[in-house]
């Protein structure tokens, strides 16, 4: 019995020791290169967020570069057709927006209200031109920035330009013409 308490002792003390694996040279050089991976992931964390932060942070002493050409160089071949929808809940003003661009020889299909009239900007939407000719082209045509078109597809839309005023309206360059009239 004193024979199996002591083998019983052997093979729990075998049992409970931690077995470690001698890889040596492969085990060392895994290892390095684990270590190496980490700091260039944690490089490259560090150089995103440096990015994000100039990209976010304005530095004093910008220049604003106003362009004194036209936004819009190249003729277009067919009438614009549009439509004005008021978003900013001003009575006539989708009108006044619909008259100037008629003016300029530009086909109306629709004035009236958008969905609703809480609509911060004004957003002029190119339906057809997927490099916002016709939208430049309006907003060229009514004093509005450029950064106001963007190019969005409507299914079964039947106009080529959608122009969605928003409460920043009194921007248009025109509206200050008529009122001077």
């Amino acid at each position: 019995m004193n024979k199996n308490k002591s083998m019983a002792k052997r093979t729990t003390n075998k049992k409970s020791r931690p077995q470690t694996r001698n890889n040596g040279k492969n085990g060392k050089m895994y290892e390095t290169l684990m270590g190496l991976g980490l700091w260039v992931l944690g490089l490259f964390n560090v150089v995103l967020i440096a990015s994000f932060v100039m990209k976010h942070m304005g530095t004093e002493g910008e220049q604003i570069i106003s362009v004194s050409e036209p936004v819009i160089t190249r003729n277009i071949e067919h009438v614009i057709s549009f439509e004005v929808l008021n978003g900013c809940g001003v009575s006539g003003v989708a009108a006044k927006f619909a008259t100037r661009l008629e003016n300029a020889g530009y086909k109306s299909t629709e004035v009236g209200n958008f969905d609703n009239f809480d609509m911060p900007q004004t957003i002029i939407f190119d339906r057809k031109s997927q490099n916002r000719l016709y939208g430049l082209k309006v907003a060229e045509l009514l004093g509005l920035p450029a950064t106001s078109v963007a190019y969005q597809t409507k299914a079964g839309s039947k106009v080529d330009v959608s122009v969605i005023l928003g409460k920043d309206y009194q921007k248009a360059e025109f509206l200050s013409t008529i009122e001077n009239h």
